[in-house]
């Protein structure tokens, strides 16, 4: 199946900045893709919310640094803009997928049919 837009959230509030924002979409053999969401200069990402070390959710305990993602677990960096790593630098990057915010709702571009990346 093609990638589809999938509602993430309606929103009721603001996202504050710099702040990463968990979601959970299911597939019908009931696969979890964790989803992160956040804003930067007033635009939204989304990415797979798990660092590709540990796979560990960096919503829990990831934070912001100099136009960096930080992994709280073992303090791998991913550049914020792209999810690219550069900190140490192995090559394993961040999925990154589109994301778009129609009135008070957020969706992102994602084929949710296949498995999560890892």
């Amino acid at each position: 199946m093609a990638a589809t837009w999938y509602l993430l959230t309606e929103l009721s509030f603001e996202l504050s900045p710099n702040k990463l924002y968990s979601f959970e979409l299911k597939n019908d053999k009931q696969q979890v893709w964790e989803i992160a969401v956040y804003q930067i200069n007033d635009e939204y990402h989304a990415i797979l919310d798990q660092c590709p070390h540990r796979r560990l959710t960096l919503s829990s305990k990831g934070y912001f640094e100099n136009g960096k993602i930080v992994c709280g677990w073992h303090l791998w960096q991913f550049k914020a803009e792209n999810g690219e790593h550069v900190a140490p630098p192995t090559g394993n990057c961040i999925p990154k997928f589109p994301i778009k915010r129609e009135n008070q709702q957020l969706f992102v571009l994602i084929d949710i049919d296949q498995s999560p990346p890892f």
